[in-house]
């Protein structure tokens, strides 16, 4: 998978900018996530560094991830690009530019919390630590993601989440397992003709 928005995001990065060189950040302490692995090829292997106190201005560095975002926020000095996986809350700083990889649960709870007066979404997931299965709505929220687990495939899981739970609308979340042309056609298809709605991100 190529990442067009963040190849562009650096090349503006580079052309109104004095930076003469590009870094990957890779801390050592920190496993290779597979947003980093991603970033590899779509970069062509620039060159990586793990300690930012060795680099001198200008260039332009890119990171993954939560913990490469404080990292390269407490380097104020250099210019930054960091890829998260999901939004947060917190800003970045003047120096760094964000780009996510996926839409959070929590902005897609506020969305919907201020246009529908209560609301249902059901989405499928393989692993308990789905986004969307940890996510815990505010207790005053009239919004309810309801989640049902993967257990042989997609087909069968969707099935048996309309059997058992009365849902308003069908989440297809960003889990390439899930978002696929054969899996999403099925979804199309199935749902169309329970009258239930489909969103993605």
């Amino acid at each position: 998978m190529r990442f067009p928005c963040v190849l562009l995001l650096l090349w503006w990065c580079s052309t109104n900018s004095n930076a003469n060189d590009l870094f990957l950040y890779n801390p050592q302490n920190s496993a290779k996530n597979q947003l980093f692995s991603k970033l590899q090829k779509a970069l062509e292997h620039p060159p990586e560094i793990s300690d930012l106190s060795t680099i001198i201005d200008p260039s332009i560095f890119v990171g993954t991830g939560k913990h490469a975002a404080e990292e390269l926020a407490r380097a104020s000095a250099h210019q930054s690009v960091v890829i998260l996986p999901y939004t947060i809350n917190s800003p970045p700083s003047k120096n760094m530019f964000v780009h996510y990889y996926h839409v959070s649960p929590a902005v897609i709870h506020d969305y919907f919390q201020s246009h529908f007066s209560g609301l249902r979404i059901g989405y499928i997931y393989f692993d308990n630590a789905d986004p969307f299965l940890t996510y815990r709505p505010p207790s005053s929220s009239n919004i309810k993601f309801i989640g049902q687990k993967i257990s042989t495939d997609v087909f069968s899981a969707v099935r048996r989440l309309r059997e058992t739970h009365d849902i308003d609308v069908f989440l297809v979340t960003n889990d390439t397992r899930i978002y696929s042309a054969k899996n999403l056609r099925f979804l199309l298809e199935d749902l169309y003709r329970q009258a239930i709605p489909v969103i993605s991100l």
